[in-house]
């Protein structure tokens, strides 16, 4: 609900490659550019 309320719809690059690897418990070392989503690439799995 939160991300809806944050118009936050669609993944990012950086989360569609980040997504499946966090969720099944690897490790993920990823770049990309400030404001492209690094932080819920991370945080939305763990809080799923």
């Amino acid at each position: 609900d939160s991300l809806l309320k944050n118009n936050i719809t669609k993944l990012t690059n950086i989360q569609k490659q980040c997504y499946k690897p966090i969720f099944a418990g690897r490790d993920v070392i990823a770049k990309a550019s400030t404001g492209s989503g690094k932080t819920l690439a991370y945080l939305v799995p763990l809080i799923n």
